[in-house]
């Protein structure tokens, strides 16, 4: 049992830094990075172009959601993105390895702070979570526990991987709840949608490549709502996307620019999710 619970995500975190919000709001306005240190003794930086763009997405997305949250930094490869309950407060958290290479992309840090707000709005908190993954954790071990002694050790197994199955479809329902409530507040607050396609578009690129970036993909519903951008963007040619970096799979349009995958053309997530162990 002991041994299993090192699979809770959150376990997987090396330190982490709740930001103080005066100390943002200092650094914003001396145009300065922010630094701060670990529960661990860490030294967690944040650059000052990315601290202007989440101070910024902070204060219009705050205003059109009606939500209040703080920001947290985590030092993890597990992780993109996620949230963290703590003294009360919700933290949209981002993992430095993330915001090193995305945090002077305001498309993406707007695209998950509005997301990472509609869960909180849908009171699905960094809290919540964690109890889910421990209650259907619990679950897992108790009924396959019993399985195998009253059954066979493979009939405990079966019943642990219908358990799996059954935490992954709350994750989808939720997920599907929410995603659609981030999208509009997006939309609301003056951002374009494309945050989202770029992040897909990394995520395939690393999964393709082998790479030990695992935090990339590593939030559900990532197709679902690549997709509700592609749909948003075909129903407003105003919206344009800035081109992307060339991957392996790109194929070459105009100079300069680079066609992006169709999502539909993409593994689904759930293929993905059933396919692995």
């Amino acid at each position: 049992m002991l041994n299993a619970c090192t699979q809770f995500s959150k376990l997987q975190i090396h330190d982490k830094a709740y930001l103080d919000d005066q100390k943002i709001e200092e650094s914003y306005q001396k145009a300065n990075g922010l630094q701060a240190k670990g529960e661990n003794g860490e030294d967690i930086i944040v650059k000052k172009e990315t601290l202007r763009l989440l101070h910024d997405i902070r204060q219009r997305l705050e205003k059109t959601s009606g939500q209040t949250f703080e920001y947290a930094i985590v030092d993890s490869d597990s992780h993109a993105h996620l949230l963290m309950s703590h003294d009360k407060k919700e933290y949209v958290t981002f993992s430095m390895q993330f915001l090193d290479k995305h945090g002077s992309d305001p498309d993406i840090l707007a695209a998950v702070v509005a997301h990472d707000l509609a869960h909180i709005a849908d009171k699905d908190t960094g809290d919540a979570q964690d109890n889910r993954e421990t209650g259907f954790f619990v679950a897992r071990q108790v009924i396959s526990a019993a399985l195998s002694v009253v059954g066979t050790p493979i009939a405990g197994y079966a019943a642990s991987a219908a358990m799996s199955g059954a935490e992954q479809a709350a994750i989808a329902q939720e997920e599907d709840k929410v995603n659609p409530v981030g999208m509009q507040w997006l939309l609301d607050s003056g951002y374009t949608p494309c945050g989202y396609i770029k992040l897909k578009q990394y995520s395939d690129e690393n999964e393709s490549l082998g790479s030990p970036l695992k935090f990339m993909g590593s939030h559900p519903g990532e197709s679902s709502r690549a997709q509700m951008a592609q749909d948003q963007i075909a129903a407003n040619p105003k919206i344009v996307c800035p081109a992307l970096p060339p991957s392996q799979d790109a194929t070459p349009t105009k100079a300069g620019s680079v066609a992006t995958p169709p999502v539909d053309q993409l593994p689904r997530e759930a293929e993905q999710r059933a396919a692995t162990p």
